[in-house]
């Protein structure tokens, strides 16, 4: 088979793909190493499967790229005996039995903010802060998306530019690269839960 043959077959199209036979490979890798013009066919072939693979694929939309990464959260969570996942149906009963379960709680003496890490994954950190009236905290996370669940007490929570103001039970979502900053505002001890996931 001459190279130009080669060409109009349509069989470096299969090579390309990885699905050519064996036959029609050794072929190939012979006549690639003597004629430019297959190297420059599959090149070019090479270049549009490229061009075709990133083209036209629909970004997906934010509801399913959370739904994702919260399956996947989910997931890592059930095989790890990890917190339950924080979303907008999140309940007080089960972060407080999580908390009574494993014996989490603020030590006695601490200061007016104290955080505990809980156990977490690579792309899913969890944690509870537990807070006095004043304790506060300002920051900003690049690429995670943080979830927030009050269990106890109140705190105001501003970012984009708006102050809010936040009830236990309330369940709060920040964007990545926000900047935020929360402060108690309850007489009793605030308790946050918090949730920090790879976006």
């Amino acid at each position: 088979m001459q190279a130009h043959e080669l060409i109009q077959s349509g069989i470096l199209e299969l090579y390309c793909l990885g699905i050519a036979s064996a036959d029609e490979r050794t072929l190939i890798e012979e006549l690639k190493e003597t004629h430019s013009e297959i190297q420059e066919e599959i090149a070019s072939i090479e270049k549009a499967l490229r061009i075709y693979a990133g083209s036209d694929i629909p970004k997906p939309s934010e509801h399913l790229h959370r739904k994702i990464f919260d399956t996947i959260a989910q997931q890592e969570s059930d095989a790890l005996h990890l917190p339950p996942i924080l979303s907008a149906q999140s309940n007080r009963e089960e972060w407080e039995t999580y908390l009574a379960n494993n014996n989490i709680k603020k030590p006695a003496g601490q200061n007016q903010l104290y955080l505990i890490e809980l156990p977490s994954t690579q792309n899913l950190i969890t944690y509870v802060v537990y807070a006095e009236r004043g304790g506060n905290v300002e920051e900003s996370h690049e690429t995670e998306l943080e979830r927030l669940f009050m269990l106890k007490g109140t705190c105001t929570i501003e970012y984009n530019g708006m102050l809010r103001v936040y009830n236990e039970g309330d369940f709060i979502e920040i964007p990545p690269n926000s900047v935020h900053h929360a402060i108690a505002t309850s007489d009793e001890t605030m308790i946050l839960i918090g949730q920090r996931l790879a976006a």
